[in-house]
């Protein structure tokens, strides 16, 4: 069986800021069909990734390519194939929701689809469509942004903190939309601080951390490889915690030993898997 076209490949990604690094020889591929979580802590060079991927930023050296052509930065007709959602928050404040979903189709120059299809899932009336985007609630202005998006049905989307400001239930219909669109044979790299949110969806996982990849692999073994922390109460009354790599039988059985009163396992999050990779080398 063929493998999926290859939508975006980026490969050795150096940027620069006056000294400090910012992207080392950063790598990444979206393959049609996939949701690829992009993951990292706040300040670990997502951002700077994802504007590089969208030619806002040049890199000092690397290479970026779109459907498989080299990026054009003179050429609009790869722009028109991708649907992107920035970070650092929303603008167009003075203008209607409805008059700015207008002027991103007709930038995107595909007709907004979906628009409806949209709307609906992440729970926007169409009352709220002749709102001034500066009228509305910071989760109402990141669901309009989200429309934005999705609206022209892009064949690669690039998505940067999505999530932030949603409500759980918005949250959840937006990766239900996400979802969709992969089963469409969109492709799809969504960066994200928060585990949990991609867990749902994800196919497959970058994780990059002070500007470096540390992990590329499928999100199975992502779960695998999360260190685990083991909190346990013991007949004394006593809370005891431990870091743990994997939460097999024989771990299981020595905690059984213990006769605890009360266990509980969980994720240890980033900050311990990060230090796990770093002391076994990135893969």
């Amino acid at each position: 069986m063929a493998e999926p076209a290859l939508l975006l490949e980026a490969e050795g990604l150096c940027v620069d800021f006056a000294g400090r690094v910012a992207l080392d020889k950063v790598a990444i591929q979206v393959r049609a069909g996939e949701i690829h979580a992009f993951l990292g802590p706040n300040g670990a060079g997502k951002t700077t990734t994802l504007r590089v991927l969208l030619d806002l930023l040049r890199p000092q050296s690397g290479s970026v390519k779109h459907f498989g052509l080299t990026l054009e930065p003179s050429s609009s007709a790869w722009r028109q194939r991708i649907g992107f959602l920035r970070g650092e928050g929303g603008a167009f404040f003075d203008l209607k929701a409805v008059d700015m979903l207008n002027l991103m189709s007709e930038l995107q120059e595909r007709p907004p689809v979906r628009r409806t299809e949209v709307l609906q899932a992440l729970r926007l009336p169409g009352s709220a469509l002749s709102l001034r985007l500066g009228a509305c609630s910071t989760g109402m202005r990141q669901a309009f942004a989200i429309t934005a998006a999705l609206q022209h049905d892009p064949q690669l989307l690039l998505l940067d903190e999505p999530t932030n400001a949603l409500d759980p239930l918005v949250r959840l219909a937006f990766l239900e939309l996400l979802s969709a669109a992969r089963a469409r044979g969109s492709g799809i790299l969504l960066s994200s601080h928060v585990l949990d949110e991609v867990e749902r969806v994800a196919d497959r996982v970058t994780l990059i951390h002070q500007g470096r990849v540390k992990l590329c692999a499928p999100m199975q073994e992502l779960r695998l490889r999360m260190p685990r922390r083991v909190r346990s109460v013991g007949a004394d009354g006593r809370e005891h915690v431990r870091l743990i790599a994997r939460a097999d039988a024989a771990m299981l059985q020595s905690l059984a030993a213990e006769n605890p009163r009360d266990v509980l396992i969980e994720d240890a999050g980033f900050d311990a898997l990060f230090h796990t990779l770093e002391g076994q080398g990135a893969t």
